[in-house]
């Protein structure tokens, strides 16, 4: 990764979303991954450093990138840090099975995507991927195509060391930033229907689309004022944040006795 001198000035676009999440409760803890708790601000602070160090490794306003990778509080902060850099992002399952997948790939023609480390390591492991396929019941095929800026979530992959890493864009980054007028008809995200069909059917949301979709969810949310809702979809966060609920995320692949024992733990009551 470039080291960042320290600049007079860095310009990063001040949406609404962003704007959404310096209006609330900053230092409130609101967002919950396992034992660990985030506040707003972590998110905020954690997003701008990880936008700067991407802006210095060369991404240009406008760029696509895809994320694959766990639902976590990095997941969270690459998504604000693409909406800073003005960047369109898409969430593409790797579960569909690597025909559907490279199909929507191929449409969406990203120029990042932030992948997490066990799928870049079998990406660069033909014996380990071999084995993971032959004993695998559900074995998750994500080829490794060339033109693309990676970004490793999770940990270091010692086999990948020119790829950029999650752990090394959330360091400090020295410049103060500059801030773009929101225009809320900007393209941020793409999220692609479960059909199986071979042209992928997608929809692009606006920024202004995006938050207005979210604030409807966000004011029925609300009227529960004082529960806490979970989700496997890290972007369901958004909507908790904005609904002032406590958000936690849990893995889709646990079994419902695990759930029922998560629920009753943290007294879910939004799904």
């Amino acid at each position: 990764m470039k080291t960042i001198p320290w600049k007079e000035d860095s310009l990063l676009y001040h949406s609404p979303l962003i704007k959404m999440l310096e209006a609330k409760e900053v230092d409130k803890e609101s967002f919950f991954v396992g034992k660990e708790a985030y506040s707003i601000e972590d998110i905020i602070s954690t997003a701008k450093k990880v936008a700067l160090h991407l802006q210095e490794n060369g991404f240009q306003s406008g760029e696509r990138a895809v994320l694959l990778a766990a639902p976590d509080f990095d997941f969270i902060v690459a998504l604000y840090a693409i909406i800073l850099l003005k960047g369109v992002a898409a969430i593409i399952d790797p579960d569909m099975g690597s025909s559907l997948y490279l199909n929507r790939l191929k449409q969406f023609s990203p120029t990042w995507i932030f992948i997490d480390y066990r799928l870049a390591l079998l990406q660069r492991l033909g014996g380990l991927r071999f084995l993971y396929e032959k004993f695998s019941k559900h074995p998750i095929s994500i080829p490794y195509l060339k033109g693309i800026n990676y970004v490793v979530m999770g940990t270091k992959v010692p086999i990948t060391p020119s790829l950029l890493t999650m752990k090394e864009l959330k360091k400090p980054a020295f410049s103060t930033v500059s801030w773009e007028t929101a225009y809320k008809k900007l393209d941020f995200l793409v999220t692609y229907t479960s059909g199986t069909l071979a042209v992928p059917k997608g929809v692009i949301h606006s920024d202004e689309g995006l938050m207005n979709s979210l604030s409807l969810l966000a004011t029925k949310i609300r009227t529960f004022k004082g529960h806490n809702m979970v989700s496997h979809l890290p972007h369901f966060a958004l909507i908790g944040i904005m609904a002032d609920v406590k958000v936690f995320l849990w893995k889709k692949e646990w079994s419902p006795a695990k759930r029922i024992k998560f629920i009753n733990h943290y007294n879910i009551h939004i799904f």
